[in-house]
């Protein structure tokens, strides 16, 4: 199953940065200026990924953040597909890549930690019926 995840995360990734591209040529107004705009994004994102997401980079951001990091920019390749072609077009894009990043093990564990962490988040998601994701395996 991971690897069935990680071969689906690499193809969306992919497509990211041809999102990026898109968008970058739509801000860039389309001609040498969109071209160059479009290898900028391009280019941003595939070194800010490379440095802070990739699995093998000695700077990986530790979860939540590098989540977040993640999340920011497939919002900016949806916003790139909006910008290009329709609303419908980047929602899809954020709807179809935030499977695969909830699906990952342990990508959501750092958002909110058991109750010997973080009592006040943990009690108040108790209060309110919500359920408290914990850094480690559930017994």
């Amino acid at each position: 199953m991971r690897s069935t995840v990680l071969a689906v995360r690499f193809v969306l990734e992919l497509c990211l940065l041809a999102a990026l591209a898109v968008g970058g040529w739509e801000l860039g107004g389309g001609g040498p200026f969109g071209a160059v705009v479009a290898v900028v994004a391009v280019l941003a994102a595939a070194g800010a990924w490379g440095l802070w997401v990739g699995p093998r980079s000695s700077r990986r951001l530790a979860d939540p953040w590098r989540l977040v990091l993640e999340i920011g920019l497939f919002a900016l390749g949806g916003l790139g597909l909006w910008l290009r072609w329709s609303a419908g077009a980047g929602l899809a894009l954020a709807l179809v890549c935030a499977a695969p990043l909830a699906a990952q093990e342990g990508a959501l564990s750092g958002l909110v930690t058991d109750q010997n962490t973080a009592p006040a988040v943990a009690a108040a998601i108790e209060e309110t019926g919500g359920v408290v994701l914990t850094a480690g395996p559930s017994a």
